[in-house]
């Protein structure tokens, strides 16, 4: 697990450098370059955006709580911890930065979709919390592995696309989801090396 040790160090790098630019110049040229989602809204893709978002990223924080009962229930204590600590990372740091950084979210309006309901926009907490969550289900289920790279990926374009975002934006929320995911596996696959967890092909291969 060399590797994804590796990943999630290079994407907290990332981040860091990332935060300090958009921190010492919240406008960039490159924002308002890749901005043209937002000016290309038709009927049937608003409809679209609308449903990857609930799909990618609200869903999680709705699905994150039975999630953990269900590990409870089936006596993985350590694996419910786990889900829940990467979440509260991922929620804490984004919110923690959006603070710290104060970037104001594009205009708004123009596009037809509601203001989102905080005035801060680095970085999307959105993204983070779709990578988090579908990275995990696609690391543990293999059937829905394309589900979750297909959501991954529309996630940051739904939310240039609603305008919520800058580019910078999801790029941070994308580094943020990927340090955390690559963190939660690497812990995972260390715990169940000591023997501390087993692991989820056991689980199943003993129900």
């Amino acid at each position: 697990m060399t590797i994804v040790r590796i990943l999630a160090t290079v994407c907290a790098l990332l981040f860091a450098a990332l935060t300090a630019v958009v921190a010492a110049q919240p406008e960039l040229a490159l924002d308002l370059t890749l901005r043209w989602p937002a000016t290309q809204h038709t009927g049937w893709l608003d409809i679209t955006a609308t449903v990857i978002r609930f799909a990618a990223s609200q869903l999680p924080l709705i699905a994150v709580l039975p999630l953990t009962v269900v590990l409870l229930w089936r006596k993985r204590r350590r694996d419910s911890l786990l889900l829940l600590t990467s979440f509260a990372a991922v929620l804490v740091t984004s919110v923690a930065v959006k603070l710290a950084v104060a970037r104001p979210r594009p205009l708004q309006g123009v596009s037809g979709f509601p203001a989102a309901a905080d005035e801060t926009s680095y970085p999307s907490t959105s993204v983070a919390l779709c990578v988090i969550f579908w990275g995990l289900l696609a690391a543990f289920h293999r059937s829905l592995r394309l589900l979750a790279i297909t959501f991954m990926a529309l996630i940051g374009i739904s939310r240039s696309y609603a305008d919520d975002h800058w580019a910078t934006d999801i790029l941070g929320g994308y580094l943020i989801g990927a340090s955390a995911l690559a963190t939660t596996l690497w812990i995972y696959h260390r715990k169940i090396n000591d023997g501390r967890l087993a692991s989820y092909a056991d689980e199943r291969a003993n129900d």
